[in-house]
């Protein structure tokens, strides 16, 4: 049976809970870091298909009366008595479960993730069809924690004296410490007649990273001579050979002994019908590979000043991780000080990452 009903909640993307009672009752819930469903916390009324049953059941009851019929009253009363001890069962379903969330990962502003929560079920008896859900913002929080559109509640049937594990898909779009939003646990076993629910505001915070800039231009083009980047001195471009000729242009040399021979520019050695090496000529690369030779970025915004704050950040962003790729020590400066200074020092590795996307965020 328990099957047929999460097909069921599956299609049921918004659950019918009274709008009034989550108006009064979601900004005085406390938050805490792991949620336990003891009775008080643990809320019941019917659902639609209860209501029906009990329209139901009335026209039952009026008709026996009405008919003086003994087994109309039996059958009244019998499925008056399922119905109640369904309500009993969904609300047993719930009572004494543990729930928990993962701490979430960093993630960046507008891009769908999954945190995983835990239900931990320390009883000796099965849970059936127990749905997860975030709860959607007020009116007047839009720019908080956003769901996917048309969501679903993850169901899932917690085994005795065992956890279970579930994911459910959030995203964000401020970048910064980001609150959760409020989560939602129902179920509606065995019959569906009435829906059992609590609500749980999670103490963690999500970190929200600003958007990455998908147009940010390659860190190795930009001026790596600006003030913003160090590098180690030129090396000098190397002296022509005595017997180089004249007519070779600025970006070429004379072939030496130990030049890689997918340089040598074959088309002017074939025009020019230099069957010797010494007449080889190559392209020099000593000017590029200078330029390309960072030893540390400075992520700061008057890089790319003239864009809006939001995208600025963005290619800070984007210019941090293209570092990270390449090896090379970066920081942040031009911007507020943030965790004491520790983003402002040169580095690379998962923590920097850390560091300087988290004071980006904070920006």
């Amino acid at each position: 049976m328990a099957p047929v009903l999460r097909r069921r909640a599956s299609r049921r993307p918004r659950p019918p809970a009274p709008g009034l009672l989550q108006r009064w009752l979601v900004p005085r819930l406390r938050a805490s870091e792991t949620h336990t469903l003891t009775p008080r916390r643990i809320y019941i009324l019917p659902s639609a298909a209860g209501w029906g049953f009990a329209v139901a059941l009335l026209v039952l009851l009026v008709t026996s009366i009405n008919y003086q019929l003994n087994l109309g009253y039996a059958l009244t009363f019998l499925l008056a008595s399922t119905g109640m001890a369904s309500a009993w069962v969904a609300q047993r379903t719930l009572q004494g479960l543990e729930i928990g969330l993962l701490p979430p990962q960093p993630v960046f502003a507008r891009e769908i993730h999954a945190l995983r929560l835990s239900v931990n079920n320390p009883t000796a008896r099965d849970r059936h069809a127990v749905q997860l859900r975030w709860l959607p913002l007020p009116r007047g929080r839009r720019r908080g924690p956003q769901l996917p559109a048309d969501p679903h509640p993850a169901v899932l049937d917690c085994a005795a004296l065992e956890r279970s594990d579930a994911e459910l898909p959030l995203s964000f779009v401020r970048r910064g410490l980001s609150p959760l939003p409020v989560l939602e646990i129902a179920t509606e076993f065995p019959l569906g007649l009435f829906r059992a629910w609590s609500w749980w505001q999670p103490a963690q915070t999500q970190w929200v990273w600003p958007r990455v800039d998908t147009g940010a231009p390659d860190l190795r083009d930009l001026d790596w001579t600006s003030d913003s980047f160090d590098s180690r001195p030129q090396r000098a471009r190397p002296h022509s050979d005595p017997t180089q000729r004249s007519d070779i242009p600025d970006d070429y040399r004379a072939w030496r002994s130990g030049d890689a021979l997918r340089r040598v520019v074959w088309r002017k050695v074939a025009k020019a019908g230099m069957d010797r090496p010494a007449q080889w000529v190559t392209r020099d690369t000593s000017s590029e590979e200078a330029a390309g030779d960072l030893t540390a970025v400075w992520l700061d915004p008057a890089l790319c000043a003239g864009l809006p704050r939001e995208r600025q950040l963005g290619r800070l962003a984007a210019w941090a991780l293209q570092a990270e790729d390449l090896g090379i020590p970066y920081a942040v400066r031009g911007l507020p000080a943030f965790d004491d200074g520790a983003s402002s020092l040169l580095g690379h590795g998962p923590a920097q990452v850390h560091r300087v996307l988290c004071h980006l965020a904070q920006a």
